[in-house]
């Protein structure tokens, strides 16, 4: 009567370590994957980087300076 219970506890065990692996093994996939797109887009961004930095001021619409400029002087 043991064995038969050790032997079900045993293959529930299995069962559930056989579907960890298979997903950690997913994971695994889908990071590396993602590591491969983050080192792909690092020049993309870095070239957006030095763009921002070196862009001119956007200046706000005259809408929008004149709603400003007539909330300070209420």
């Amino acid at each position: 009567m043991r064995h038969e219970v050790y032997r079900v506890a045993y293959d529930e065990a299995s069962a559930e370590l056989s579907e960890i692996l298979s997903k950690f093994d997913q994971l695994r996939l889908r990071k590396e994957r993602i590591e491969k797109l983050v080192e792909a887009l690092k020049p993309l961004m870095a070239t957006s980087e030095v763009q921002q930095r070196t862009a001119a001021p956007i200046e706000r619409p005259a809408i929008q300076r004149t709603a400003l400029y007539a909330e300070g002087r209420r």
